[in-house]
């Protein structure tokens, strides 16, 4: 799963793939470009090591799907736990930034 961010949109992307979970953007995207397309969208901000995705957002998000893709979802939840991908007040997950250059 991962987050597409662009200048006119945020969605969720490859919902039913939990074993990977990042941020992607246009490779000129500015990082305040990045915070304030999360921020408007309610899903999160920009951090000092990438993002910080609102799991209970999330959650929201995929719960939309079925009870599988939720059950999945808080197992990701739990791997990213114990790997300290979760902030301590256990409200964010840690998300990198994957910039994506322009089809030539």
């Amino acid at each position: 799963m991962f987050i597409e961010v662009s200048s006119k949109f945020v969605a969720l992307r490859d919902t039913d793939d939990l074993s990977r979970f990042h941020v992607e953007v246009p490779a000129d995207m500015t990082l305040d470009g990045i915070d304030s397309a999360l921020r408007a969208a309610n899903l999160g901000r920009v951090n000092e090591t990438g993002t910080a995705i609102k799991i209970k957002e999330l959650r929201a998000r995929v719960g939309e799907g079925t009870e599988p893709q939720c059950v999945a979802l808080d197992e990701m939840i739990a791997y990213a736990t114990v790997n300290g991908w979760v902030s301590s007040d256990g409200g964010d997950l840690s998300a990198h930034i994957i910039r994506n250059e322009p089809k030539k």
